[in-house]
């Protein structure tokens, strides 16, 4: 018999679209994944063990965005981690966004602001982000500024409607 561990990965994305130039999209993507990182690695990494590897993050690829999850697993199948993925998608997110206080999402939408408003740490950085500007054809070389200006505009029904319309499409 086989004795190796057998391994799984699950991976899914939910595109979003065009993202690169729409703002508003792109904050409440980074404020959905700041609300909901750690209680998706605390519900799905230590309450259901299902691996070492829990991921999930919001990303804007040339020019689309998506929300991907990425769950590796040596003792669950793939069937397994998609069933508990998808019930922890459908179920526990929706009642965790609901129950959410308003302080508790005050905090993040804060968090999600000073990062926004972080200098960049090295001329490195922030000649990389420029050239990005520059390769995607976009020059808007003050993407953190404008952005920083709509986190706090930001509600808690604005991420609710995210995760309704792109998680649960």
């Amino acid at each position: 018999s086989d004795e190796r561990p057998r391994k799984a990965v699950v991976s899914t994305q939910s595109t979003m679209g065009a993202s690169r130039m729409d703002h508003h999209l792109r904050i409440t993507g980074d404020l959905y994944e700041l609300c909901t990182n750690e209680f998706q690695f605390d519900y799905l990494r230590t309450k259901h063990q299902i691996g070492y590897l829990i991921w999930a993050f919001w990303r804007s690829t040339f020019r689309v965005g998506a929300f991907k999850h990425i769950l590796q697993s040596s003792t669950f199948t793939c069937a397994a981690i998609e069933e508990i993925l998808h019930d922890f998608l459908v179920n526990k997110v929706s009642k965790f966004l609901e129950d959410m206080s308003e302080e508790a999402f005050a905090d993040f939408r804060k968090s999600l602001l000073q990062a926004k408003l972080q200098k960049f740490a090295s001329l490195k950085e922030e000649n990389y982000s420029h050239w990005t500007e520059i390769q995607d054809n976009q020059f808007c070389f003050s993407r953190k500024q404008q952005e920083a200006s709509l986190v706090i505009k930001l509600e808690k029904t604005d991420v609710i409607e995210f995760y309704k319309k792109y998680t649960l499409a």
